[in-house]
């Protein structure tokens, strides 16, 4: 079911790329120069009902929100207007004024949704081990368990991580010091931060030189491929920093996974059958599909479970499944110590 759900993720990414790349190439082309009006409409039509009939068809069944709706609609204004001036044509000017009540109906939406959140954050922040968990779970209140959630939970973890998160790694030892939780660490012995840093000056470099030469052709395409560059950079040492303060936890008979921003999930002890190390191999292609890991390393721990458990992947992926790899510094001790609370 997952591998399902990802593939139609897949098809539709493609399809709205495919758009986006179409409606570029005609505007740019000569063929509709002398007929505006015909192409501001062919460009309307690609982005108010082929995209979102499009995510209709991808989400029915799993949407009970009206802001996947209101967020496609508004995008699709956006992209109209950015494809084709507001001033030239009557179409531009009926989708610009159609931003108004839908602005207005996001605006309502948002703050809502702000309210719930405020209240469920204020509920939960009093019991929650930091700020980070209890935003999480304000966010599941607030906004449920779905990828819109899960995709917001994402991007403020990162956001969290790279620009609120420095000085508290002291604390955050102090804490696990003297608590009554066994923490596993898996950043020490790990190579990621050499490849953190050598990712980081190919991109820097890369992104100045493509820049330029994107621009030659497109400025918008251009500091869209910038600001991607700055959003992968953002991840990585996030993704670190979150590595460095998040080490697997067990506690209140459970375990916390926290890897980083590469993977979510909480372990029930009841629920582990079989704890093992394992050679440190790359998994093959029909075992990445049937399990969860974290991605861009070399698991060395294998937790066999009784019953599928929910893990969050990068991006809020969501796989279900009853095989969970973890790599740890010290795999041994991870596994004797879930062997000995799951047998006590």
């Amino acid at each position: 079911m997952a591998v399902l759900q990802n593939r139609r993720l897949l098809l539709l990414l493609s399809f709205v790329l495919a758009v986006l790349v179409c409606d570029l190439y005609v505007i740019r082309s000569s063929s509709l120069q002398n007929a505006p009006e015909l192409l501001a409409i062919a460009v309307a039509s690609d982005w108010l009902i082929a995209v979102p009939f499009a995510l209709y068809f991808y989400s029915r069944r799993r949407v009970r929100s009206v802001a996947p709706v209101l967020i496609t609609l508004l995008l699709g204004c956006w992209v109209t207007l950015l494809l084709v001036p507001s001033g030239e044509t009557w179409t531009a000017r009926i989708v610009y004024y159609l931003l108004i009540p839908l602005e207005i109906g996001f605006i309502v939406y948002e703050l809502t949704k702000l309210t719930q959140f405020i209240r469920a954050y204020r509920k939960v922040r009093q019991t929650a081990v930091n700020a980070l968990e209890a935003i999480r779970t304000a966010v599941q209140s607030s906004l449920g368990d779905g990828l819109l959630a899960r995709l917001l939970m994402h991007d403020i973890s990162l956001f969290y991580y790279a620009f609120f998160s420095w000085g508290k790694a002291r604390q955050g030892q102090k804490r696990e010091a003297g608590g009554d939780s066994l923490a596993f660490t898996y950043h020490q012995e790990s190579n990621w931060l050499i490849m953190v840093m050598m990712i980081s000056k190919i991109i820097i470099f890369e992104a100045f030189a493509m820049h330029l030469l994107v621009a030659q052709w497109s400025h918008i395409a251009a500091w869209v491929l910038t600001v991607g560059d700055v959003y992968v950079l953002l991840f990585l040492w996030a993704d670190y920093r979150a590595m460095r303060l998040n080490p697997l936890k067990f506690e209140e008979g459970r375990l916390k996974v926290r890897y980083g921003l590469r993977m979510h999930a909480d372990i029930d002890a009841a629920w582990i059958a079989k704890a093992e190390t394992v050679p440190e191999y790359e998994l093959t292609k029909e075992e990445s599909k049937k399990s969860a890991y974290p991605v861009f390393e070399t698991p060395n721990v294998l937790l066999q479970l009784t019953s599928p458990v929910e893990v969050i992947l990068p991006f809020g992926v969501k796989r279900v499944t009853d095989r969970v790899y973890l790599k740890a510094d010290k795999p041994h001790a991870l596994v004797s110590s879930l062997q000995g609370c799951t047998e006590g």
